[in-house]
C-alpha cells in the first residue's frame, strides 16, 4: 500500500515529477481534478476545438458525398428525359447539322433557281465581253471575270500557263496565170455599217499552221475525207504537190490538214460552204445578215489546225505542264501541222473554184459556191494559186480563273468549266455564251451563299483561256491537277459554243445522262413557269443524248482522266434558225440580239440547267449515277462490232474465243451485278433520307458505311476504263470505251482501241484490246459487288 510520501502535492509546481511509470500510474489514480486550473481549462478548449473540427469535416464530406449523387441521379433523369423526346433524325439531315450548315438542299435549289428567275444579267455579259477582242491571254477578259465572280462573294484564283503558239503576222491568197498574179483574194470579212463591232478584225488565219510561202496548181477534195481521197485517186486525179482546197465540215480541221499532207499538198485552202448550213441559205431565197437569217457571203472560219484528236494543248509539253517560259521543250512537228494553210470565204473561193469547172472528177453531191460544178481538177498547168502564210510563233501567258465553293465532303468535287477566249472581235454564241453562262451561274450559287449555304460536295468553276487554239487552258489545268481530278472529281460539265441555235442537244457519259434528264425536270424554259426544258427536249428529239467524243474542253477529264463528262448546247435545227457564223467577224452580240435570242431566255434557260446538274450533283448524299446504263450502253456498242469482227476474223479461233468470252462477262456485268448494285444504291437512297430515332445509332453507321461505299464505287467506276498505254497511235487517249475520231477509222470513237484494231484487220492488236476490255470488265464486276 502506498505511503503519503510517496505522493506528489500535483498542486505545488515546483516539486519534481515521477519519472517511472508506476508513479505516475500512482500519481494519476490519486489525483484530484484541476476543473479550476488555466491548464485544464486551455487542454479542454483545445480538446473540443479538434471534436468540433472532426466533426464538422465528417459532415460535410458526407453532405458532398450526397450532393454529387443527388446530381447524378438529376442527370441520369435529365438525358433520360431529353433522350426520350429526342427528335428522329436521318444522315441527310446529320451531315448539315453536324457542320452547322444553315440551309438545306431544297432551299439552295430555291435560292438558285429563283435569282436567276428573277434577274438575268447574261445580255450586260455578253455586251461587255462581245464588244471586243478578246484572243488567248488577253487580260481584259481576265480582269472582267475576276471582278465578276468576285462581286458575287467567291475568292477566284488565278492560274497561269505559258504555251507556244502563233499570231497572225500576214496571210494572202492570190491567182497567177502564166506567171503573173491575175487575182488577189480577200482573207479579210467584210464589215458592215450595220454592226459596228465588224469594224474591229483580224484576218482569216489558222491556230497552229504552219508559216510558208507555196505557188502550185491546185485541186478540189472536197472534205478532204480518205475516201474522198482515194475517189480521187481511184480516177487518176493528181493530187501530189498540189495546193489542196478543202471545205469545212465533218471532220476536225487538224485531220484535213494530215490528210491533206499524207496525199501529197504543198499548201491547203479551207472554206464553208453554205450548202452545209442547212435550209436558211441565199441559194433558198434568204437574205444574207445583216439583213436577213441566211451566212454573209464574207464570212470565213478560223480556226486551229492543232493535231488534237490525238494529243490536245501545248505541243510543246505534252504530258507536262509549261508553268513558265523556261519550261522544256519539246519539237511539235508530230503535232501540227509542216504546210501552211488559210481560210477564205466562200464568196472568194468560187473565184478559185469556177476555174475547175469540168476538169477531173465530180466529188462529192455539190454545193453553194457560186458558178462551182464541183469538179476537182486540179487546175491547168498555167493556173497556180499562191498561199502565203506569215506566222509569229513564241510564247504567250494564258490564265485560267478557278473559282471554288467550298463543300461539307472535301474529298469530292464537281467542276463547270467555260472557254473566255474568241479568234476575233465577238465569239458571241462561242466564248461569250459560253462566259456568260458560267458567271449566272456563278451569280446564282452567290445568291445561295449569302443566306448561309454551304453544298456537301465542293462547286468549282473554271474559265479556262486558249480553248480556242486546242484546248490548251483546259488541258495544262487537267495535267497539273491530274492527281487531284482523279481523287476527287466527279463529274465534268462543259460550256463550249453553248447557244448558236434553237435545237437543244447534249453529249454526255452514261453514267450522268439519267441525272441531267432529272435536271432538265427542274429547269424552266425560256423563264416560263408552265413550261420545262425536259418537255421541250422530249419534244424536239425525244431526250436523245450523244456518247462524249468531241474534241472538246472536256477531252483532259473524259478521255485522259475518265472523269464522266457532259456538254449540252443550244444549236442550229437547220430549219428556220439564223446561221451562227462561227469563227467569224459577224459572230457579235448585235447578231445574238436581233437574230437568236433577243431576250436571253436561252442563256437563262441553259445557265440554270447546267447550274441545277452541277448542283444537284454536289447536294445528294448519295452519287446519283447509274451502273447499269453505262454498262447496259457498253453491252450495245460491243454487240454492234459482232458483224465486222466476224467479218475480219471469222477463221481466227482465238479472236472468237476471246470475244465470246468477252460477251458473256458484259452480259453479267450490265443486267446481273450492275441492276444489283444499282438495287443496293437505291436502298441506301432511301434509307439515307429516313428518320432513327438515337437507339438505332448502330443502323445509321451501317447506312453511313453504305453510303460511303456506294459513292466511292461509282466515283471509280469509269476510272476503271482508263488504260496506261492509252489508245494505239495515240497514247495520251487512255480511256477504253469514248475518244474522239481518230484518222485511221471515221466512225471508230466508242470502244475506239478494239474498233480500229477490227477496221484494220489487225489481229494481234484485237487480241490485246479483248484481253484488256476483259480485265476492266472484271475489275468492274469486283467492284460492283456489294
Amino acid at each position: 500500500m502506498a505511503t503519503n510520501e510517496n505522493l506528489v502535492d500535483e498542486t505545488n509546481p515546483l516539486l519534481p515529477r515521477p519519472n517511472n511509470f508506476a508513479e505516475r500510474q500512482v500519481l494519476a489514480a490519486s489525483a484530484r481534478p484541476r476543473t479550476s486550473s488555466v491548464a485544464s481549462l486551455l487542454a479542454r478548449g483545445r480538446s473540443n476545438t479538434i471534436d468540433s473540427l472532426r466533426t464538422t469535416y465528417a459532415v460535410a464530406r458526407r453532405h458532398r458525398t450526397g450532393f454529387a449523387f443527388i446530381l447524378f441521379v438529376t442527370f441520369l433523369v435529365y438525358c433520360a428525359f431529353v433522350l426520350a423526346f429526342l427528335p428522329s433524325t436521318s444522315i441527310s439531315r446529320d451531315f448539315r447539322r453536324l457542320h452547322f450548315a444553315k440551309v438545306t438542299k431544297d432551299e439552295a435549289y430555291r435560292l438558285f433557281v429563283t435569282s436567276l428567275l428573277w434577274e438575268n444579267y447574261a445580255q450586260g455579259h455578253m455586251k461587255h465581253i462581245a464588244s471586243r477582242q478578246h484572243p488567248a491571254g488577253d487580260k481584259w477578259a481576265l480582269g472582267y471575270a475576276m471582278r465578276e465572280l468576285k462581286s458575287y462573294g467567291l475568292n477566284p484564283m488565278r492560274e497561269t500557263y505559258y504555251p507556244y503558239f502563233n499570231t497572225p503576222i500576214c496571210t494572202e491568197v492570190s491567182i497567177w496565170t502564166d506567171g503573173q498574179e491575175s487575182l488577189k483574194l480577200s482573207t479579210w470579212e467584210d464589215t458592215l455599217d450595220q454592226d459596228r463591232s465588224t469594224n474591229v478584225s483580224v484576218a482569216g488565219f489558222h491556230g497552229y499552221s504552219a508559216d510558208g510561202d507555196v505557188t502550185a496548181p491546185y485541186v478540189y477534195c472536197g472534205y478532204g475525207s480518205v475516201e474522198e481521197y482515194l475517189h480521187l485517186l481511184q480516177n487518176g486525179i493528181q493530187l501530189s504537190g498540189k495546193v489542196h482546197i478543202l471545205r469545212e465540215g465533218r471532220l476536225h480541221r487538224g485531220q484535213k490538214i494530215r490528210f491533206a499532207e499524207t496525199y501529197g499538198a504543198v499548201g491547203v485552202i479551207t472554206f464553208s460552204d453554205s450548202y452545209d448550213d442547212g435550209n436558211v441559205t441565199m441559194a433558198h431565197g434568204f437574205e444574207p445578215y445583216p439583213f436577213g437569217p441566211a451566212a454573209n457571203p464574207s464570212r470565213l472560219r478560223r480556226g486551229s489546225v492543232l493535231f488534237s484528236n490525238e494529243i490536245p494543248g501545248d505541243p510543246t509539253t505534252p504530258d507536262s505542264v509549261p508553268w513558265s517560259p523556261r519550261t522544256r521543250r519539246q519539237l511539235m512537228n508530230s503535232r501540227v501541222p509542216r504546210i501552211p494553210s488559210v481560210p477564205i470565204s466562200e464568196r472568194e473561193a468560187s473565184k478559185l473554184l469556177t476555174l475547175l469547172n469540168g476538169k477531173g472528177v465530180r466529188v462529192g453531191l455539190g454545193g453553194n459556191a457560186k458558178g462551182f460544178d464541183y469538179h476537182s481538177g486540179p487546175s491547168g498547168s498555167n493556173v497556180q494559186v499562191r498561199v502565203l502564210n506569215r506566222q509569229q510563233y513564241e510564247m504567250h501567258a494564258i490564265t485560267n480563273v478557278v473559282a471554288e465553293v467550298p463543300g461539307i465532303l472535301k474529298d469530292q468535287e464537281v467542276v463547270i468549266g467555260a472557254k473566255r477566249d474568241a479568234w476575233t472581235v465577238g465569239g458571241a454564241g462561242e466564248s461569250a455564251s459560253a462566259t456568260s453562262t458560267l458567271l449566272e451561274i456563278a451569280r446564282g450559287l452567290g445568291v445561295a451563299r449569302k443566306k448561309g449555304w454551304k453544298p456537301l460536295r465542293s462547286i468549282k468553276l473554271v474559265s479556262w483561256d486558249g480553248e480556242e487554239l486546242g484546248m490548251l487552258g483546259s488541258t495544262s489545268y487537267g495535267i497539273a491537277h491530274n492527281a487531284t481530278i482523279s481523287d476527287k472529281t466527279l463529274a465534268y460539265f462543259n460550256l463550249g459554243d453553248p447557244v448558236t441555235g434553237t435545237n437543244f442537244e447534249c453529249e454526255a457519259h452514261p453514267l450522268v445522262a439519267n441525272h441531267l434528264l432529272e435536271a432538265a425536270k427542274a429547269t424552266n424554259f425560256k423563264e416560263k413557269f408552265s413550261d420545262t426544258l425536259y418537255d421541250y427536249w422530249r419534244n424536239q428529239s425525244n431526250l436523245s443524248i450523244a456518247a462524249p467524243v468531241s474534241s472538246s474542253s472536256y477531252a483532259v477529264f473524259q478521255h485522259h482522266l475518265g472523269v464522266p463528262s457532259a456538254e449540252c448546247r443550244f444549236v442550229n435545227n437547220r430549219k428556220d434558225d439564223a446561221i451562227h457564223h462561227g469563227h467569224s467577224s459577224y459572230d457579235t452580240y448585235k447578231w445574238m440580239e436581233n437574230s437568236l435570242d433577243p431576250q436571253y431566255e436561252l442563256h437563262n434557260t441553259l445557265a440554270m440547267f447546267v447550274g441545277l446538274s452541277a448542283l444537284m450533283l454536289a447536294e445528294n448524299e448519295l452519287v446519283p449515277f447509274r451502273a447499269a446504263d453505262y454498262m447496259a450502253d457498253l453491252w450495245n456498242i460491243y454487240e454492234d462490232l459482232h458483224q465486222p469482227l466476224q467479218k475480219a476474223f471469222s477463221d481466227n479461233e482465238e479472236v472468237c474465243i476471246l470475244y465470246a468470252a468477252l460477251s458473256s462477262q458484259l452480259q453479267l456485268a450490265a443486267f446481273h451485278t450492275a441492276v444489283s448494285f444499282d438495287a443496293f444504291t437505291a436502298g441506301v437512297r432511301s434509307k439515307t433520307i429516313v428518320d432513327y430515332p438515337w437507339w438505332k445509332l448502330r443502323e445509321k453507321l451501317r447506312i453511313y458505311n453504305n453510303l460511303t461505299t456506294a459513292n466511292r464505287n461509282m466515283k471509280l467506276l469509269d476510272r476503271i476504263f482508263v488504260t496506261q498505254l492509252g489508245l494505239t497511235g495515240r497514247p495520251w487517249m487512255k480511256h477504253s470505251v469514248f475518244a474522239p475520231v481518230g484518222d485511221s477509222c471515221p466512225t471508230c470513237a466508242l470502244i475506239p482501241g478494239l474498233s480500229e484494231s477490227i477496221h484494220a484487220q489487225d489481229a494481234n492488236s484485237t487480241i490485246q484490246w479483248l484481253q484488256t476490255l476483259s480485265t476492266q470488265v472484271d475489275r468492274v464486276i469486283s467492284l460492283l459487288t456489294v
